[in-house]
């Protein structure tokens, strides 16, 4: 993992989830944080990083993630 995203981490300004399938294996997990600009009306989600184990699924995580 990058410095700066398990800096984020242990710092608490950035959150992990972890997403496990019904049998209990890992499946996948994202790392992101809000972020609000200096005079800035709305604050921004950043996605420092996600992973599947579910082959294919890049293209539909992207759409997924533009409407959190």
């Amino acid at each position: 993992m990058p410095e700066d995203v398990y800096a984020a981490l242990a710092a608490n300004k950035a959150t992990l989830y972890v997403f496990h399938a019904e049998d209990g294996h890992l499946a996948g997990f994202i790392v992101c944080e809000v972020v609000v600009m200096p005079f800035a009306v709305s604050a921004d989600l950043n996605i420092w990083l996600g992973w599947s184990d579910a082959k294919g699924q890049g293209h539909y995580g992207f759409e997924v993630a533009k409407y959190i």
